[in-house]
Parts: C-alpha cells; sequence; structure tokens
C-alpha cells in the first residue's frame, strides 16, 4: 500500500490534491476581507452576486446568522445543514426554485426567510424542524403547502402574503393554527398579485 502513494506522479499527486480540495476535504483559505471563523457569529454575503457557496464557509462553525439575501443561489449545499449553530438564515431575493428541505437538520435554526424566491410549494418537511418559530415566504411563488406543515408545533409567525396560495388555503390555515401570526394577502382568489 505505501508504494502505491509513491508512485503518484506529481500529476497524479495534484489530482488527487484538487479532488481533496473541491470535495471540501482540504480547508479552503478565507477570502480577503472575511472575518476570521473561529470567533464570527454573523456573517452577511448579501448582494455578493453568488451563485454557489464558498467552500471556505464550512469553517463559519460557530456561525449564528447568516445573510445570504440579493444573490444567484439555485440551491444550497448539503454541508450547510451541518452548520450546526445556524439560528437564522436569509435566503431572500434568490431564485431558489425548491424548498431547501436538508435544513431540516438544523437543530436550532428558528428563522428561516425565503421571501421573494422562485419555490412554489412548501412540503411536508417544514413540519419537523425542531425549532423554527419563524418563517417567511413572503412574494414568493408558493402556491401550495403540505398539510404537514401543521405539524410544526414550534412555528409561531409565517409570513404568506403576496404568495399564490388561493384563499380557500388561507382561510383553513388560519383556522387551524390560530397559535401562529399569519400574514396573508388574504381576500384575492385570483392567481395574480
Amino acid at each position: 500500500m505505501r508504494g502505491v502513494f509513491y508512485s503518484l506522479s506529481f500529476w497524479q499527486w495534484g489530482c488527487a490534491f484538487l479532488f481533496f480540495w473541491t470535495c471540501g476535504l482540504v480547508a479552503q483559505p478565507v477570502p480577503p476581507g472575511w472575518p476570521p471563523p473561529d470567533k464570527t457569529t454573523e456573517l452577511s454575503l448579501k448582494g455578493e452576486d453568488l451563485d454557489s457557496l464558498p467552500l471556505s464557509l464550512q469553517q463559519y462553525r460557530r456561525l449564528k446568522r447568516l445573510d445570504l439575501s440579493k444573490n444567484e443561489l439555485r440551491q444550497l449545499p448539503p454541508w450547510l445543514s451541518e452548520m450546526e449553530s445556524l439560528e437564522v438564515i436569509n435566503l431572500r431575493k434568490n431564485p431558489l426554485p425548491q424548498f431547501p428541505h436538508h435544513l431540516v437538520a438544523l437543530p436550532h435554526l428558528r428563522k428561516l426567510i425565503l421571501a421573494q424566491t422562485e419555490i412554489d410549494s412548501v412540503p411536508a418537511c417544514v413540519g419537523r424542524f425542531p425549532a423554527l418559530r419563524y418563517l417567511d415566504l413572503w412574494d414568493s411563488e408558493v402556491a401550495h403547502l403540505h398539510p404537514g406543515i401543521r405539524a410544526a408545533d414550534s412555528l409561531r409567525f409565517l409570513d404568506l402574503r403576496n404568495t399564490y396560495l388561493s384563499t380557500q388555503d388561507l382561510k383553513g390555515l388560519i383556522e387551524d393554527q390560530p397559535l401562529w401570526d399569519i400574514k396573508s394577502t388574504y381576500g384575492c382568489n385570483c392567481g395574480m398579485r
């Protein structure tokens, strides 16, 4: 086995390193101007035109608040759900087409802002967030809420203003969840904003 490592060419070592680097197995340097990862609890990458998250973000294990608003994110990497200290994530104004279901694994996430995204439905997994109290879907493309959302015991605030939900769906949710503060554009069943 030992001879295998020694027989690799310089080019093969370079390819192996590049593989581990891109997979996040080698710590990536923190970009210039970013705060030190070991002491940072809040980080704003707002309006940075990101279409993917930099792997160096994985070093920020103490983050509690992450602002990723006003970017070009269409998906979130699975490793984001390993950042267990996160309490607040702002993804407003990103072209996310689907609800980021893997964030359910975040045990302390209490506020999730998905306003002005392209998300068109809210899946059952929303009912499984252990600590989520605040979900903002304002001005998103949401036209369907899975009934599983009603199992969200910790949820207290839900912003559904300017979505495509029918008056019937909104009224049913408001009646079923008297403890939730639900903001909605109530009374419009026209499918237009």
